[in-house]
């Protein structure tokens, strides 16, 4: 679906059929909202289609690492040439412990990545990460434009601060919806695999 035919098809949801309200900057704003906020709610049933791996360097006396440019959600991070050593996710709680007792993990810091503890060598592709990559727009799957529109709808209605009943009894349907071929698509993916 192009992103004219999306406002389109935004715009006969609440019966405005030209840019008389929202203009078409306006709908494509509360559209990309209304993605990334999509995305971070249905990534455990995007991850089996869309996961993708990379590899991450270590350098010498830097704790922190840039993720990959298109990564939305990072699934796990493991150490490339011994995956079965622990290298998980610290909780903030946790922290103190981590770095006292010198336990291999890492932390979120602004876009990027800090590890526990300090690398004192440098090595290349020494982390295998998996990822969520940013799913744009243009290659959504097609069960979630209708939730997308609905949600759409819902940031834009925000501003108004007036979401009607029925708009929200449709984002629960297409949710529903949505979530029942996602979990279909992924038991399929499953099957397929262990065939």
């Amino acid at each position: 679906m192009t992103r004219e035919n999306f406002r389109t098809y935004v715009r006969s949801l609440i019966a405005e059929p030209y840019a008389s309200y929202w203009t078409d900057p306006e709908i494509d704003a509360y559209t990309d909202v209304a993605l990334i906020l999509l995305l971070n709610e249905f990534w455990y049933l995007l991850k089996k289609t869309y996961k993708k791996t990379g590899y991450l360097s270590i350098t010498s006396g830097n704790d922190t690492i840039d993720l990959p440019a298109d990564c939305l959600k990072v699934l796990s991070i493991k150490i490339k040439d011994n995956p079965m050593q622990g290298f998980d996710y610290i909780p903030e709680d946790a922290e103190d412990y981590y770095e006292k007792n010198e336990i291999p993990g890492w932390t979120f810091e602004e876009g990027k990545i800090k590890i526990n503890p300090t690398p004192t060598q440098s090595k290349a592709d020494y982390l295998k990460i998996k990822y969520l990559p940013k799913i744009t727009f243009e290659n959504l799957p097609d069960c979630l434009f209708p939730l997308l529109a609905v949600r759409t709808i819902i940031q834009a209605k925000i501003k108004d601060e007036n979401v009607p009943v029925y708009i929200m009894r449709l984002e629960e349907q297409y949710k529903q919806a949505a979530m029942i071929f996602l979990n279909n698509v992924q038991t399929q993916n499953e099957e397929m695999l262990t065939e």
